[in-house]
């Protein structure tokens, strides 16, 4: 099964991320979720992340994508900003990326946790 994510989220220039999204998988499952991420890092500015996806690797069913996932992310902003950032969670891989607007300049390291609204 394939699995995808949408958020949108703000940065304050902080190491912590609170959003919320909602994951759809290919064969009709659906969740709510809150996502919420704490890092290190360098970080500095503000960032506003709208239409945000990501794609999950294939899993057996949809239960396999909550819980904390490793990070390592970076980034570069002003005016227009740009985020990625590659999660693993064992075997389950999650790609995010999202585009907005902001100042930001950036490193971090850190976990990523996804639960049920």
């Amino acid at each position: 099964m394939r699995a995808f994510v949408e958020l949108s989220c703000r940065s304050t220039g902080s190491s912590a991320l609170s959003s919320s999204g909602t994951i759809r998988c290919d064969n009709g499952q659906r969740a709510n979720v809150r996502l919420s991420a704490k890092g290190g890092g360098l970080t500095a500015g503000k960032t506003d992340i709208r239409d945000g996806q990501g794609s999950f690797s294939k899993v057996s069913s949809i239960n396999e994508l909550f819980g904390s996932y490793g990070s390592a992310s970076a980034g570069a902003a002003a005016g227009k900003a740009a985020s990625a950032t590659a999660l693993t969670k064992g075997h389950v891989h999650l790609a995010l990326s999202g585009t907005g607007k902001g100042v930001e300049l950036g490193l971090a390291l850190g976990r990523f946790t996804i639960t049920r609204k």
